[in-house]
């Protein structure tokens, strides 16, 4: 790299496994708290795309996501070409930015677990081998449905979950299923999520 670039500073703290870390107060020169961080929620996840209005055209009329233009003027882009959209009560935001990443797949990248040494010329296969966001929906029949009339390639979750994994043409991963498949980590999904009992 050139330029102005500087290296992200690696944690160098007790609780750090050798990988780049964040900067903390302490890091920055400010005083830090003792105090426990209370986190909120998550108001929005933001990734990658090459064409921000393609982008939406696929979430939307492929995924069935609602667009969610209010949250995006919010949001901001900071120059760059973005789109949103809204799934339940969050956003996902577009951002038409260059991507560091390989967005292809590798079809040899098809194992559950790769051998060690393998390297991998794109993406996995399986989105639930790589980076990737879940999210609950009811029923996965229209989704299912949707993806296959497109020609949208997906695959079912590996250990037998109710969860299908797809990605946009950007490589972004994303997971989906019925909370049910989630049981074990109800405390994430708020009473909206959960489907009407008999």
């Amino acid at each position: 790299h050139t330029g102005n670039f500087r290296a992200w500073p690696r944690c160098a703290g007790p609780l750090c496994d050798g990988g780049v870390g964040l900067q903390t107060a302490s890091s920055l020169g400010e005083s830090s708290s003792p105090a426990a961080v209370e986190y909120g929620g998550i108001t929005h996840v933001a990734v990658l795309v090459g064409d921000a209005a393609a982008a939406r055209r696929f979430y939307t009329g492929v995924l069935g996501m609602a667009v969610d233009s209010e949250s995006c003027e919010a949001l901001g882009a900071r120059g760059a070409s973005a789109a949103c959209v809204r799934v339940g009560e969050q956003t996902i935001q577009l951002l038409e930015l260059p991507n560091p990443d390989p967005t292809d797949v590798d079809p040899e990248y098809s194992m559950s677990a790769p051998p060690q040494g393998y390297v991998a010329e794109g993406r996995p296969v399986h989105a639930g081998r790589d980076r990737h966001v879940a999210i609950t929906l009811h029923d996965l029949a229209p989704l299912k449905a949707s993806l296959e009339a497109n020609e949208v390639p997906y695959t079912m979750s590996y250990s037998g979950r109710q969860a299908l994994f797809t990605r946009d043409a950007y490589g972004n991963g994303w997971e989906f299923g019925p909370p049910v498949t989630y049981r074990g980590a109800t405390r994430l999904f708020p009473p909206y999520l959960v489907p009407p009992q008999p």
